[in-house]
């Protein structure tokens, strides 16, 4: 019987990492009428570059540590941020930092306008000439015309592409962008920025649903809906008598967001929801507390308790300040309204993350607080905020007891 025979020669790379060295298998595959053979003629397996770089085990780049870690760019191991960022390795550092530039200037998913993103970048450049420790008149006097030089360099610029933004920067601008992404002050060029439950008395703390606030660029306050269920029409049991420590704790973790994000948090919804599950165990849990006391201890630790937010960087009395006016803001025929306004932000703020978020595939914020949220534990939490905004229309007397 006639037989037909088929050899093909397959060559793989030994390693997805970059490699001279190859598996080369030859397969000898023979067909015969109801019999088939599969003959290997040559198998040949080299060890890797990789597994031998995970066996040195040294510090490619000051050869006296440990490596720990490989550079995904040319794949030399180094020990630690130092020796990343070293001289013998500028190339692939560069290119790291040019894109989390590049990141942090799309950080906010709807993207501001030209003139705030041309301010941010001024307040980047501004901020690094004030880490300089000589000051005389010739150097202010450089200064001013190295921003005025900045603001024409990013006139025409297209502030939707990244490269071309990074090409106008000069080097000196690039390390000082580079400085504060490392560092973690990159808050510092964002404008400064006045809670908006501090002007309860004096300013229109309503915002109706669908109009736009008038004064919007002057002073942004939450868009207020208060079309809740009635208390009785979500449950028949009796209250707990721990609600308002457990509204108190979630007070203090959205004043610290609010803070932490000079009021752009809603810009940042997914951040900003990852920060409020971080910082609250009345929001990311079940747990509850028997006094004001408790809710705030728990608050506290969960500050402390996250390597990504350097400490002392908000004041805690002044989060119990916040808690406070909370609590006391009102408005004309409407009680502990800014309680109510609190709550309101942060369903608008879930509603925002919700649509950005897929329980699938879940956001990882690898220089933040790790993995997002879920859609689920978003969505149980607004039913939980829906809940409280009810209670407070009926029981809102009992806020009394969280004020000192």
């Amino acid at each position: 019987m006639s037989s037909t025979i088929f050899v093909a020669q397959i060559i793989l790379p030994a390693t997805t990492i970059s490699s001279s060295y190859y598996i080369c298998t030859h397969f000898l595959i023979v067909r015969q009428t109801k019999y088939y053979c599969i003959h290997v003629n040559k198998l040949l397996i080299y060890i890797t570059w990789y597994s031998n770089k995970m066996n040195e085990k040294q510090c490619e780049v000051c050869q006296t540590k440990e490596g720990r870690y490989v550079c995904p760019k040319c794949d030399i191991l180094y020990c630690s941020v130092d020796c990343f960022r070293a001289e013998q390795h500028t190339e692939c550092s560069e290119i790291f930092y040019k894109k989390c530039v590049e990141e942090e200037l799309q950080f906010q998913r709807k993207a501001p306008g030209k003139d705030n993103i041309a301010e941010i970048l001024l307040r980047s450049h501004i901020a690094a000439d004030d880490d300089d420790d000589v000051i005389d008149s010739d150097d202010d006097s450089e200064d001013g015309e190295k921003v005025d030089d900045l603001a024409v360099r990013l006139e025409n610029v297209d502030l939707d592409n990244e490269d071309e933004i990074w090409e106008k920067l000069n080097p000196e601008e690039r390390r000082a962008f580079k400085n504060l992404i490392s560092s973690g002050d990159i808050r510092k060029i964002l404008p400064d920025w006045q809670p908006w439950w501090k002007f309860y008395k004096s300013k229109r703390l309503v915002c109706e649903v669908g109009l736009e606030n008038e004064n919007a660029d002057e002073f942004i306050l939450p868009v207020v809906d208060l079309k809740v269920p009635a208390f009785n029409e979500l449950t028949k049991k009796t209250p707990a008598a721990n609600i308002p420590f457990m509204i108190a704790n979630l007070l203090m973790s959205y004043a610290y967001t609010a803070r932490w994000f000079k009021g752009k948090h809603c810009d940042m919804p997914v951040e900003g929801v990852s920060m409020l599950f971080a910082l609250s165990s009345a929001v990311r849990s079940n747990k509850t507390f028997e006094s004001l006391v408790e809710a705030y201890v728990e608050f506290e630790n969960d500050v402390k308790s996250c390597k990504w937010l350097k400490q002392n960087e908000i004041n805690f009395d002044t989060i119990c300040e916040d808690v406070t006016d909370f609590v006391k803001g009102e408005k004309v025929g409407e009680k502990y309204f800014s309680v109510k306004a609190c709550l309101c932000d942060v369903n608008n703020l879930i509603k925002k993350a919700v649509k950005e978020v897929q329980d699938d595939q879940p956001i990882q914020l690898s220089r933040f607080t790790g993995t997002a949220p879920s859609q689920q534990q978003m969505k149980l939490l607004s039913k939980k905020i829906t809940f409280y905004l009810s209670w407070i229309q009926e029981f809102g007397e009992q806020l009394k007891c969280i004020l000192p």
